[in-house]
């Protein structure tokens, strides 16, 4: 029935428009079609004939230029490719049927102002060129392209092949967790890689899993039957985080198209093994800067950890928040665990009574991935104190160098004479930094108020300024004191 309302169709149009087929004939003589059997006019839009099937494609609306533009489009059975030759009008016109095992095109038609051009093919022709519109009889000019209706044949039973396209790809050490594979990271054996592949035939691949080999390379040779060519196979690839390791990459590539033929390559995974810092302190007993073989580690000692940029490392590769000012502990350890590969800096605080005879801070160095746990030692001594008695004779003193359990130690000290004496102690001033003499017995007949005394700890040289020294009554002992006096042991 629509073959005859289409026959009617073409002998009312070819009545009323026979200039415009003149004009067709003889304006567009180098653009007809190359291989149609026949090119007709056809009032309106065209309507594909019993049995076959239509695929429309429209121009859109507000018409652009060109008004149907140049690229590849489907229905889901039939895959054509458009190349326009003329941005204004949309014309001349070619395609090409990109699927022909599963469609067979015989008819195409191309509406321009108020009716069509049709071109029909019965040689199971899967390609044309120089199809336009219909000449516009009011200025002898084609009609721009409105919209284009292909009229196929569905093959029922299609030709089946397979894809047979690698997809490869490498599991690496991520030494420095940047996520790049850079120079010199190799690969890691037997780390499960996973792929899953469909397409729109409704056919699938996997999912299948292979281990990485020793140079930590995988590859699948995906066999998925399709109806050529393959419609859009889309594929996922996963990776199966080994235990204690942290992904620099993701753990799924994809989805991607694969097409086939051609390798789907580099799909790299990156993982890292996260480092740990571990700080000991010690008593460094002989000031040496060196921990020896009977120096104890000590507790009660704080210490702050910071990463390459400066910042407080507040969590580990995990993702789990961590301390990055810990005390030591009562085994004089601090750890920090699972930390990213990187340059760490780790700061010790100051101590009230004590001074670090070791570096301070230190780093780590470059950590990699996977490294031994780094270990920063830190040394400590307590300030050197000194028991001092003077003499009316002279200004040298007696005394001995020790680590005291207080800050202060006390003695009697008898000064010049019997007539007078100061009951003093010698105290490490910790805002000072210096050690001070102080005067304990203030209801003398003269105050002796402070004497600044300086140690120097390597030579245990002291220097004692009396500047500050008040004079007694007796101005005869002025004659003792001088403004300043080095002593040595």
């Amino acid at each position: 029935m629509n073959n005859l309302k289409n026959e009617n169709n073409k002998k009312k149009y070819f009545l009323t428009t026979l200039i415009a087929t003149i004009l067709i004939s003889s304006t567009a003589t180098l653009n007809q079609s190359a291989l149609a059997a026949h090119n007709d006019p056809v009032t309106g839009n065209y309507q594909c004939a019993d049995g076959l099937t239509s695929f429309k494609i429209d121009a859109p609306n507000p018409t652009p230029t060109p008004p149907i533009a140049s690229g590849p489009y489907d229905d889901g059975m039939l895959f054509v490719t458009l190349t326009v030759t003329n941005d204004d009008k949309g014309v001349p016109l070619s395609w090409q049927n990109t699927n022909p095992a599963s469609a067979v095109v015989k008819a195409v038609s191309l509406k321009g102002g108020p009716n069509s051009h049709l071109y029909l093919y019965t040689l199971g022709e899967t390609s044309d060129s120089g199809l336009v519109t219909l000449v516009n009889p009011n200025n002898n000019k084609l009609f721009g392209l409105s919209n284009i209706v292909f009229c196929y044949e569905k093959i029922d039973t299609p030709i089946t092949e397979n894809i047979i396209t690698d997809v490869s790809g490498m599991k690496f050490d991520d030494l420095d967790a940047d996520g790049i594979k850079d120079g010199g990271e190799p690969g890691i054996e037997g780390v499960e890689i996973t792929l899953e592949c469909s397409n729109a035939d409704g056919n699938v691949f996997g999912p299948t899993s292979i281990l990485t080999n020793e140079l930590g390379n995988y590859a699948f040779s995906p066999d998925v039957p399709v109806s050529p060519p393959a419609p859009s196979t889309s594929c996922t690839i996963t990776e199966t985080l080994p235990a204690g390791s942290v992904n620099s990459t993701s753990l799924v590539i994809g989805p991607f198209v694969l097409t086939a033929g051609v390798p789907s390559e580099n799909n790299d995974f990156g993982n890292y093994v996260p480092v740990d810092v571990h700080v000991e302190k010690f008593e460094d007993l002989n000031a040496d800067g060196i921990k020896d073989e009977g120096e104890p580690l000590v507790a009660g000692f704080e210490f702050c950890i910071e990463n390459s940029n400066g910042d407080p490392v507040t969590e580990n590769a995990f993702g789990d928040p961590i301390e990055s000012c810990q005390t030591t502990d009562g085994s004089g350890i601090v750890w920090w665990m699972d930390l990213i590969p990187d340059t760490y800096t780790v700061t010790e605080s100051p101590k009230d009574g004590w001074v670090v005879t070791t570096e301070n801070p230190q780093d780590t160095g470059a950590l990699q991935s996977g490294d031994d746990p780094v270990t920063l030692v830190f040394g400590n001594i307590q300030p050197i104190s000194a028991v001092k008695t003077w003499t009316h004779t002279d200004y040298n003193w007696v005394g001995s160098i020790y680590n005291p359990d207080d800050d202060v130690l006390a003695e009697t000290l008898p000064f010049l004479n019997d007539k007078y004496q100061v009951n003093g102690n010698l105290k490490f001033d910790k805002k000072l930094n210096t050690y001070v003499f102080q005067n304990t017995n203030p209801g003398a007949f003269y105050a002796l108020t402070t004497v600044d005394v300086s140690v120097d700890i390597d030579s245990l040289e002291v220097t004692e300024n009396y500047s500050q020294c008040t004079p007694p009554p007796d101005t005869s002992i002025l004659q003792l004191l001088g403004s300043s006096q080095n002593i040595h042991t």
